[in-house]
């Protein structure tokens, strides 16, 4: 990858990090996009919600976006994330225990593969600390 685009990404994971993004809004999103029908759960669905639930707010939409993508990334991809995550249900939603999306808004965004995304270990320890913390409270 040439140095220009290395230092463009890594602005903007920069800038990914710095844009706070809670818990709270990462399940108001999944929510959000589990209401759309079947055909709507694309990249653009997903924009499109976002987009409504924090409008005029771009920075806290690409902030969404990219950590679901990431979070998408880790769950379905690399050795996946076993038993946080249902297998698809007949219309092609995912069940996910409510700690992967906790886990989505604490974890700082890393550059995996050139794209923003999740150290997996780092974050399936995450989800797990905070699982238990839910479940203490």
């Amino acid at each position: 990858m040439p140095n220009a685009a290395i230092g463009s990404s890594e602005k903007l994971i920069e800038n990914l990090n710095r844009t706070v993004v809670t818990a709270a809004e990462m399940l108001e999103l999944a929510e959000a996009v589990g209401a759309l029908e079947p055909e709507q759960r694309t990249f653009e669905g997903h924009a499109f919600a976002a987009s409504r639930l924090h409008e005029g707010n771009h920075q806290k939409v690409s902030a969404l976006m990219f950590r679901m993508e990431a979070t998408a990334r880790l769950l379905f991809k690399a050795g996946g994330a076993p038993g946080w995550a249902f297998p698809a249900q007949p219309d092609g939603s995912m069940l996910t225990h409510e700690a992967v999306f906790a886990a989505a808004a604490a974890q700082p965004l890393v550059l995996i593969g050139g794209q923003p995304g999740f150290e997996r270990e780092a974050f399936l320890q995450k989800a797990l600390e905070l699982a238990r913390l839910d479940t203490h409270s």
